[in-house]
């Protein structure tokens, strides 16, 4: 039933003498030793000197954790209940500044992201840090400059997720 290297789990240790007390239920044990006698196995484990009849043990067996589904994903993602509820002045602050940003950038044009206008996200997201830090909260375009670097983590962090998830979003 057993052989030497298998990982086994104790689920008996009822009735054992005094000397063999260090068996516990529930632990994992490394078989060393396996003797086979009239009654069955009997096996000796991590190289103690003790032996115990099989019974007492079950093999243990490692499984693969499953994948969770794409639902599973979406639904620890919490947007609406766990960002949006949470944020919902910031993240009105953040739209507004992409709207004053694509004005800028993309005049006459509706509102998307010209990606290859501006690269520079994590240094221009530091310098809207800066200037909210030096006491200016509010830009010259009339955009909060804590919203315009919480744009450019963004800016920063979706391709960065995208490349993890198997291309640039």
């Amino acid at each position: 039933m057993f052989k030497v290297g298998d990982k086994v789990k104790c689920i008996d240790e009822s009735g054992l003498p005094y000397a063999l007390a260090q068996l516990r239920k529930g632990q994992l044990y490394v078989v060393s030793e396996v003797i086979a006698d009239e009654a069955g196995n009997i096996l000796c484990l991590d190289g103690n000197p003790d032996y115990y009849s099989f019974y007492r043990f079950e093999p243990y067996v490692v499984t693969a954790p499953t994948q969770p589904t794409p639902a599973a994903i979406r639904k620890g993602q919490p947007v609406a209940t766990g960002v949006l509820a949470y944020f919902p002045d910031a993240i009105k602050a953040v739209a507004e500044v992409s709207r004053i940003g694509n004005d800028q950038h993309n005049p006459g044009q509706p509102l998307h992201w010209a990606r290859g206008k501006s690269t520079d996200q994590l240094d221009a997201g530091t310098r809207h840090l800066m200037d909210y830090l030096s006491g200016t909260p509010v830009d010259t375009d009339g955009g909060y400059h804590l919203a315009k670097a919480a744009w450019r983590i963004l800016a920063q962090l979706q391709p960065d997720r995208g490349a993890q998830k198997g291309g640039a979003k």
